[in-house]
């Protein structure tokens, strides 16, 4: 297998922006746009594991952890491969993320340094890493890490006053230590009823794109088809695709 020279992409946004929903698309847009491309997604969240809600039917034991890998005593590509789980119907993408029983107790505590470690491995292995990041970074290194390294950052809110009172509060706690002005700022409609979006695009600034509300996406979610072909409908899919294009293109 040879070298990658990936791109580290994070996304992270308020509790409840769809961050998880969006970087799932985001690397399913990836892999249908650039045919050539490999992607890991890697899902962060250790208080909410990710990957029984992804795939349900995967048998019980076939998923994989990223807690194995991150708590050896050295990264081993082998066994970081055997802890992806192939997105079936894309065989140029790759999941990671904490498997339905881990708990921040389940391995060995491991620093800073080795998420970036784990990023850079990952990055040879895929020309594009997916982070899917917690809302408070202080709670996941992985989230932090990526935050720090990613090549392009994309924040996710939506046009609701709690996810404004998240912006305001990580601004300030953040603005400083990351590079908020160039990320890419986007605002997830997780309805469609009347929701206040000028009024939020005031709050936020510049907003790089809108992403519409789609009840087919929901119910994917739900159901743990995100990683399905098809899991959106036509004015979501291409949206996302648009998306990617931008994203990719801002990860240099």
């Amino acid at each position: 297998m040879s070298e990658k020279n990936g791109k580290l992409i994070a996304v992270w946004g308020a509790p409840h922006s769809g961050k998880t929903t969006f970087a799932a698309a985001l690397g399913t847009a990836i892999a249908d746009t650039y045919a050539a491309a490999t992607v890991i997604v890697l899902h962060s969240d250790i208080e909410a594991p990710m990957l029984s809600v992804l795939f349900p039917s995967a048998k019980s034991g076939s998923l994989g952890s990223v807690g194995i890998p991150l708590s050896a005593n050295e990264l081993d590509t082998e066994q970081i491969l055997a802890n992806c789980t192939e997105a079936k119907a894309r065989p140029t993408l790759a999941v990671m993320g904490y498997r339905d029983g881990d708990t921040r107790l389940t391995y060995p505590r491991y620093g800073k340094e080795r998420a970036v470690e784990l990023f850079e491995k990952l990055k040879s292995l895929s020309d594009f890493v997916i982070v899917d990041c917690m809302s408070n970074p202080n709670e996941s290194l992985l989230s932090l890490a990526s935050l720090e390294t990613a090549s392009q950052i994309v924040r996710l809110c939506t046009p609701e006053l709690p996810s404004i009172s998240w912006y305001r509060t990580q601004k300030s706690v953040w603005g400083m230590s990351l590079p908020w002005a160039d990320m890419n700022q986007g605002l997830n409609l997780t309805d469609n009823g009347n929701l206040p979006v000028e009024e939020a695009r005031e709050q936020l600034g510049e907003v790089s794109f809108l992403l519409p509300f789609s009840r087919e996406i929901r119910s994917a979610m739900s159901c743990g088809n995100l990683y399905a072909k098809n899991a959106g409908d036509k004015v979501w899919t291409g949206r996302m695709r648009e998306i990617a294009a931008q994203v990719v293109g801002n990860a240099g």
